[in-house]
């Protein structure tokens, strides 16, 4: 088989086994959950005449589903996409064909992608949705404006991409990985992402350059743009940075790239669940 056959068969056996794990429905379940309450909250304040609809979105869609629901699907799914054979051991099988191992974790990279992609930005488009029915609510009688998604849709994309290959990466690097990546997503995203502006350690994390994704094509004000710019962050940030989009991509090829260099070269043993 050639190499783009067998990723395009890897990815679309492993989006199979993704769809019908448990962590799926639980995913589904807790941002359905968590954009109720949002939700509900965010009318409370609107109807007393304090919360705009963009601004609405902007906070519910950044802190819930690119800081929370993007990172944690991503990884997971990326991590499972990978481990998913060595624990029921059909990687015995696969690694036992003559097939090019970095075509096998390119079809489970784009399968845990995609999924991720897809529950983030089917939900962000259900919220808008949402929020629009109850238009005359908000204040000024404004719901937030469709062009709004186009941003979202975008870093949900990318961000898919980014997480994901870190996923895949710690699932063949580490033997307990979900550790790993709780232990990058709070102490590594979540302290040097909102170093200062100058702090080149930034580039290192996928969370900075969304928020200035977000926050060149929303121009927030008021709530939202405490939140995507606080106030410790110069006025010079981003004047001399890589674009975000790029520098989502960079941080996605050299955990990938790592990915497929560790995955072709080791030798694993079947394992058990963590």
């Amino acid at each position: 088989m050639s190499w783009p056959l067998v990723a395009i068969t890897i990815a679309r056996q492993t989006l199979g086994r993704l769809v019908r794990s448990r962590m799926l429905l639980v995913l589904l379940a807790g941002i359905a959950l968590g954009t109720a309450f949002f939700f509900v909250m965010s009318l409370l304040f609107a109807t007393r005449g304090g919360m705009r609809g963009d601004t609405t979105l902007g906070l519910i869609g950044y802190l819930l589903y690119l800081q929370f629901a993007l990172p944690l699907a991503g990884l997971y799914f990326g991590i499972v996409a990978v481990q998913g054979d060595l624990e029921d051991k059909t990687s015995v099988y696969l690694f036992s064909r003559p097939l090019p191992r970095s075509a096998l974790l390119a079809g489970k990279w784009v399968a845990a992608a995609a999924i991720t992609a897809a529950c983030v930005s089917l939900g962000l488009m259900l919220l808008r949705l949402g929020m629009a029915r109850a238009g005359s609510l908000w204040r000024g009688g404004l719901p937030p404006p469709a062009s709004m998604l186009w941003a979202f849709t975008q870093a949900s994309v990318l961000g898919a991409l980014a997480y994901a290959a870190l996923g895949t990466l710690f699932g063949a690097w580490f033997r307990r990985p979900l550790i790993a990546g709780v232990a990058f997503l709070v102490g590594w995203e979540g302290a040097v992402a909102n170093l200062a502006a100058d702090a080149s350690a930034r580039a290192f994390t996928v969370t900075d350059p969304l928020r200035r994704l977000l926050w060149d094509a929303h121009a927030p004000t008021g709530e939202y743009a405490s939140i995507l710019r606080p106030g410790f962050l110069s006025d010079v940030d981003g004047r001399d940075l890589l674009d975000p989009s790029l520098a989502v991509l960079r941080f996605l090829v050299v955990a990938l790239a790592l990915a497929i260099w560790i995955y072709s070269r080791r030798e694993y043993d079947a394992r058990t669940p963590d």
